[in-house]
């Protein structure tokens, strides 16, 4: 055990599905949610852009934290963690949602923000058995990591900043296969040329690896490459197509409500 593993990052049996660390983050997320959602629900132009940047800054920090302790603690740096996975999206999405102007543009990546990143952290919170280590850190790290995907989605939803239309979703996947084409560049090209002898799977989707999610593991194994490679994109989409419908279906609740408030409130005026 090195210095850093025994001083800086002490280790805990490894959390379990829907254990007592599980149980204690959904609370924690919960709370988070309503908080959020009460003090966010309308915001403007200037504050929307605090909010992605103050999520660009912790996404960045927690994502640096990992680097350096799978770094420290393996001795070398370690590929297989390298920054661009799924998940890692917020990375790179969040800071063009600081600086670009409202539009059409922007309003793609609300909707990407709504629906494909909403929909990969709520898949990681309620199964999370592949992220859980025996390292506090970085099971802390990724707790937040997922919550603040989910709560970056439910901020757009209830905000209505992401429109959720079904024409824009397809812009949505659109981006998305934008990112699995650059992941799989990049598994190709850093398999060939920059490391041949470490594992390094982007978006779990490389030809040389094995991919572990249930049923694209075992079809990755039985049809040819690009088969798998649609099926996968098609796979990712159907999944967040449910997380859309759950979208709009919180608009069309909040919707009603403002409605009713305000009915309620020309009701008591004219008494």
């Amino acid at each position: 055990m090195n210095f850093f593993e025994q001083y800086l990052d002490p280790t805990m049996e490894r959390p379990i599905m829907y254990g007592w660390f599980h149980w204690m983050w959904l609370g924690i997320l919960t709370i988070a949610i309503i908080i959020f959602i009460i003090k966010f629900k309308k915001t403007s132009d200037r504050t929307n852009r605090r909010i992605f940047f103050i999520f660009t800054i912790v996404f960045f920090v927690l994502e640096m934290y990992k680097q350096i302790n799978f770094t420290l603690s393996a001795g070398h740096y370690r590929w297989y963690a390298f920054p661009f996975q799924f998940c890692s999206i917020p990375i790179y999405l969040f800071p063009f949602m600081i600086f670009l102007k409202e539009g059409k543009l922007k309003n793609v990546f609300y909707d990407f923000t709504g629906t494909f990143i909403f929909a990969a952290g709520i898949s990681v919170l309620v199964y999370p058995e592949g992220v859980y280590v025996s390292s506090i850190g970085i099971n802390i790290q990724t707790m937040i990591h997922h919550s603040l995907m989910v709560l970056a989605g439910l901020y757009v939803i209830t905000s209505n900043r992401a429109k959720l239309t079904y024409k824009g979703f397809v812009h949505t996947i659109l981006v998305f296969i934008g990112f699995v084409f650059l992941a799989d560049i990049m598994n190709v090209v850093f398999h060939h040329f920059i490391i041949t002898d470490e594992t390094f799977n982007m978006f779990m989707i490389s030809p040389y690896f094995k991919n572990n999610m249930p049923l694209l593991m075992t079809l990755k194994e039985r049809v040819p490459y690009i088969v798998f490679l649609i099926c996968y994109i098609i796979s990712v989409s159907i999944i967040t197509f449910i997380a859309l419908n759950i979208g709009r279906g919180i608009q069309r609740l909040i919707d009603k409500q403002v409605f009713c408030v305000h009915k309620f409130k020309l009701i008591f005026n004219k008494k």
